[in-house]
């Protein structure tokens, strides 16, 4: 599932590497229970200037457009794009780069799930949602970092569910959260 830096992914990357793309969203019946999957980017309704950002880098003129460029003026403009996202999150406020209620239940009412996995906001956490139809709860999963940086420790984390629908949350050294 295409992410903030892997929307360029295609199906002959795809092939190459041995992976199955899946749409957005994505759902799963997994022990007789809808799982809803989505990156979790489309739901921060409120962040207009990135959401004005992900149309741009996901319509395909842009996309090969960008794609014809020579290797070296692409991965300065990534530079500068990853640059303008660090201060960019420096100057929002959490409220504005998070997922908004309605959208959640936009994917909900969409899919028919009563649960949903999202990345994005990056900020691991179980969230109950209270419908008509009983709880819906939705599984926050945390951000990777590995790469061998002294001022941080690495991070990670990952969400399992078992052949009985069970959903279990786990830290980078897979313990339980």
């Amino acid at each position: 599932m295409a992410g903030n830096r892997d929307f360029l992914v295609g199906q002959g990357f795809a092939a190459a590497a041995g992976l199955h793309l899946l749409d957005e969203p994505h759902v799963a019946t997994i022990a007789g229970q809808r799982i809803a999957l989505v990156h979790g980017d489309a739901e921060c309704t409120l962040d207009t200037k990135y959401m004005e950002f992900r149309a741009m880098v996901r319509a395909r003129g842009w996309q090969a457009q960008f794609l014809a460029m020579p290797l070296d003026k692409r991965k300065a403009i990534i530079a500068g794009l990853r640059e303008g996202s660090r201060e960019a999150h420096t100057a929002k406020s959490y409220a504005i780069m998070d997922v908004t209620p309605e959208a959640i239940e936009a994917v909900f009412d969409a899919t028919g799930a009563a649960v949903l996995i999202h990345g994005h906001t990056h900020r691991p956490a179980l969230h109950m949602h209270r419908h008509l139809s009983g709880q819906r709860r939705r599984y926050v999963l945390p951000d990777w970092e590995l790469d061998d940086r002294s001022d941080e420790p690495p991070r990670g984390g990952w969400i399992a569910v078992d052949e009985h629908g069970a959903v279990t949350r786990h830290a980078l050294d897979g313990s339980l959260l």
